[in-house]
């Protein structure tokens, strides 16, 4: 396979030679903070420059070791490999870096600009738009006051089921409106965890907590793609449009049942596709942020949650999405 020539050049930007073990390229993603991507190979065939036959690679980044599937039956010349890790790398950090900058600035405005909308105003908004996701009344009064933002695209805790002293995981807790609702359904004995990335929506929520009293709620900051959890320590997990946001969602359906116990339950509300997006939408900022472009085709999504192990994957409810032509919100439960 011939190496095109602006990955040649892009490689030899990035220090990278057509044949070597090891190499170590700096790059810089869009918050101008280097970072240091190190690649090993091991068990390859330098013939003509190619890598060939059983390619095994491990990645260190960010101070984590990802270890890569076996390829096989691929040719790949060094330079044009690690070009393409390096773009995916820098492709997600792009997608998570937005994510945090607007959805921190939600926090800080306490306005519902995010899944599905596109307004950043009052309170009435917020109320509307809760009620058409299917929250009650009683439960919008019952969480503090600021926690809900108006961001989700259903109401998973409605389907959870929860039962006194349960462990429960909200992934993307936001300012912790969904876990304030589980709080008294898990009661003194159990406990509910929120993992969020936004430094400022984890403020928000703790301050929630705070104000409220609540003693079994604790929020985390880590990524849905790397969950700072135990492995089978949970009975339930919810998430409200969240998982959507996340650049690998395999990797997010690998965690969360690594997370869970054995008959654990996931409870969540996503957006999906229904049909292919076109490119420009796809690649709109804005449509990332509403829930739209990140999202993927609703028989992908299904057949992930079932290639991570998931089981009796049932869909609750439907309704169309922002953008219906194309998004479809669906609420769901799964097995470990």
């Amino acid at each position: 396979m011939a190496e095109s020539p602006e990955r040649s050049r892009r490689a030899g930007e990035l220090g990278l030679g057509p044949r070597f073990v090891a190499s170590e390229a700096t790059v810089l993603p869009l918050d101008d903070s280097p970072m240091k991507y190190r690649l090993i190979l091991t068990k390859f065939e330098p013939q003509n420059n190619l890598f060939q036959n059983n390619l095994i690679y491990s990645l260190k980044w960010r101070e984590k070791e990802l270890q890569a599937s076996q390829l096989t039956s691929k040719c790949l010349t060094s330079s044009s490999f690690l070009f393409d890790i390096i773009q995916a790398m820098k492709k997600s950090d792009k997608i998570k870096i937005i994510i945090k900058k607007s959805y921190g600035n939600i926090a800080k405005s306490s306005g519902s600009c995010g899944c599905g909308s596109c307004d950043c105003n009052s309170n009435q908004t917020v109320q509307k738009q809760s009620g058409q996701m299917g929250y009650s009344q009683d439960e919008m009064n019952q969480a503090p006051s600021g926690s809900n933002l108006g961001l989700g695209c259903g109401n998973p805790v409605a389907i959870a089921s929860l039962k006194e002293g349960e462990v429960v995981l909200d992934l993307g807790s936001g300012a912790g409106f969904d876990a304030f609702l589980a709080s008294p359904k898990v009661g003194k004995t159990g406990r509910i965890i929120g993992i969020d990335m936004t430094d400022e929506m984890l403020e928000k929520a703790e301050e929630n907590a705070h104000k409220s009293g609540y003693t079994n709620v604790e929020f985390r900051k880590g990524d849905v793609e790397d969950l700072p959890v135990e492995d089978s320590t949970i009975d339930a997990i919810i998430s409200n449009c969240v998982i959507n946001l996340a650049p690998d969602k395999e990797k997010v359906f690998k965690e969360a049942y690594r997370v869970l116990k054995v008959g654990g339950r996931l409870m969540a509300s996503d957006v999906v596709l229904v049909k292919p997006l076109p490119v420009k939408l796809k690649k709109d900022d804005k449509l990332l942020v509403g829930c739209v472009s990140g999202a993927i085709l609703k028989q992908d999504y299904l057949k992930l949650l079932g290639e991570a192990g998931f089981a009796d994957i049932t869909i609750h409810k439907e309704t169309p999405a922002f953008l219906p032509d194309y998004g479809l919100s669906i609420t769901f439960s799964a097995i470990k």
